[in-house]
């Protein structure tokens, strides 16, 4: 078996892009010519990390637990109807504008930028999620980790994070459920015991972000026998390890599943460099 590579960059160049159909998801159909605060002409932009709906790759089937990964973009006054999810812990991390939710168990809100929102589907749950505005666009990652258990009761929960949590340093979104305090060798930064401010997951996993200011830079843990996916989420930065540099662009991803340290060092000049951090056992 070949060695695994220190960093492996992922292009955004290389993720397959999804352009729906507005009416499966109970939207009008698109108007023409798309209004002028729209961004794109179709309602919705997804990126898929993974296989995912309509595209299937055999090699993009996961990473570890990490099963979805899709950065959606979708235009004012659209979304996504009422739908079914079960047995998957799905994490939603807000980048711009305003995610309208309502479920099944009575949860309504709309989420801010830099909002995490958590739901373990367990034996079911009902949900919609759509654009708050009307007149601007909405961005957010969608991320869905399989869980450790089936047939867990759903549960539901939020937090709003403030910039200057995540300002130059990782902010821990969510960790798991089961670890009441830090484990030897698991996680990215200084803390990873699943603080209250934390969503709890039912895996063995991790999220973080940073918001790194022009020319700041971060270290990154990986432990042995854990692996690390990070997306570039917004802005520029490099990431280096004791022989190997990459350099990521807003959309970008990397994998790192060698043990060591790493340094994130956003742009010179530009906007800040905005990352997002998925750190779980090795596959």
């Amino acid at each position: 078996m070949a060695s695994a590579l220190p960093i492996v960059h992922i292009p955004a160049a290389s993720l397959y892009v999804s352009t729906p159909d507005p009416t499966m998801f109970g939207n009008a159909p698109n108007p023409r010519p798309p209004p002028t605060h729209w961004t794109a002409p179709n309602w919705l932009r997804s990126i898929f990390h993974f296989s995912f709906a309509e595209y299937y790759e055999p090699s993009k089937s996961s990473f570890g637990v990490l099963r979805v990964l899709n950065d959606d973009t979708v235009q004012g006054g659209r979304g996504f109807g009422k739908h079914p999810h079960r047995d998957m812990e799905i994490v939603t991390y807000v980048v711009s504008g305003g995610l309208r939710h309502a479920d099944s168990t009575g949860n309504a809100e709309t989420l801010p930028r830099g909002a995490i929102q958590y739901m373990s589907a367990g034996r079911g749950i009902m949900h919609s999620e759509a654009n708050g505005a009307t007149d601007k666009p909405l961005r957010f990652l969608q991320l869905w980790i399989t869980p450790r258990v089936r047939g867990l009761p759903p549960a539901y929960g939020s937090r709003q994070v403030d910039a200057a949590e995540r300002a130059d340093r990782w902010v821990h979104l969510a960790a798991d459920a089961d670890v009441t305090e830090c484990a030897p060798g698991v996680g990215i930064a200084p803390r990873c015991d699943g603080s209250a401010a934390a969503a709890r997951l039912h895996q063995d996993a991790n999220i973080y972000a940073t918001e790194l200011s022009p020319g700041a830079s971060i270290e990154l843990v990986v432990h042995p026998q854990r692996q690390v996916y990070l997306v570039q989420v917004e802005g520029a930065a490099t990431v280096a390890g004791e022989a190997t540099t990459v350099r990521l662009s807003a959309h970008d991803a990397a994998t790192m599943q060698v043990p060591g340290t790493f340094v994130i060092t956003a742009a010179e000049g530009g906007e800040k460099a905005h990352l997002l951090a998925v750190e779980m056992a090795r596959a």
